[in-house]
């Protein structure tokens, strides 16, 4: 069952087993798995050459079995540390995923009013664009802000304001570069007049997306202001594995194998 189960997934794989020309039908995955299997039968250092990147951890029992020589030591070295940097990759995900969801429970780090500081232009154009001045007002505020603090706000305010005027400087800029000048100002003038402002629902939906960026943006570690270390390295959010894996593969890939040679059997 090692051997075979070795064999399945390689033939499931990304992995080129044999060349083909374009005219030639696919493999089906029984002869793909006839061809890795009479690889490994004939050199397993072969074998560990052309698939040792899509190995798992069981796969290596199978060839510690063989007689130790210097390209087999190679390409298990190569899967442990393959393999060992995916683990530290899932682990740092994890980390995250779970630093994430005890950020959204406290309600501060991915409050509107702090994702907006931390990205002016995505907040207005999903959100800012369509408040009236009235809402714009609204802004949460702490009745028993001090004056110290009431200035703070205000001096935060025009940072965002001027971060905001800074990004879509820019973003203007790289449009010029993608457009020429007359295309640019039919848009402007199709902006300008008759927009149609999103319906409730509409709203709700952009509103979402804008929170969904911001999630995604912290899990890649994007958020040049966060200091990932105290998340990355720390073990308090190890406890992911409770959540259940189904939650946490809506955010996360399969981690993709690797590939190895041929050995001896003693």
């Amino acid at each position: 069952p090692l051997v075979e189960n070795m064999i399945r997934r390689i033939a499931d794989s990304e992995a080129r087993i044999k060349n083909q020309s374009r005219d030639e039908p696919d493999l089906t995955t029984q002869q793909k798995m006839d061809i890795v299997r009479d690889i490994l039968e004939k050199s397993h250092l072969t074998f560990l050459e052309r698939f040792w990147k899509y190995l798992a951890e069981e796969d290596l029992e199978y060839f510690q079995r063989m007689q130790n020589c210097y390209e087999l030591d190679f390409y298990m070295k190569e899967i442990r540390k393959r393999l060992d940097n995916a683990k530290k990759k899932t682990g740092v995900k994890n980390r995250r995923y779970e630093a994430m969801q005890r950020m959204l429970q406290d309600g501060s780090y991915f409050s509107e009013e702090e994702m907006r500081q931390r990205d002016p232009l995505l907040y207005e154009q999903h959100i800012g664009q369509f408040l009236d001045p009235e809402e714009k007002n609204e802004r949460p505020a702490d009745p028993d802000m001090s004056l110290s603090q009431l200035i703070m706000g205000q001096i935060e305010e025009k940072i965002i304001e001027s971060k905001l005027a800074w990004q879509m400087e820019r973003e203007d800029d790289m449009f010029e570069e993608e457009e020429d000048s007359e295309e640019e100002e039919e848009d402007k003038e199709d902006n300008g007049h008759g927009e149609q402002v999103p319906s409730v629902a509409e709203q709700a939906i952009l509103r979402a997306e804008f929170l969904h960026t911001m999630q995604e943006r912290f899990l890649q570690g994007d958020d040049e202001e966060f200091d990932y270390s105290t998340v990355d390295d720390n073990a308090e959010y190890d406890n992911v594995v409770l959540r259940g894996q189904d939650e946490e593969e809506r955010y996360f890939d399969d981690e993709e194998p690797c590939d190895v040679e041929d050995m001896d059997e003693d």
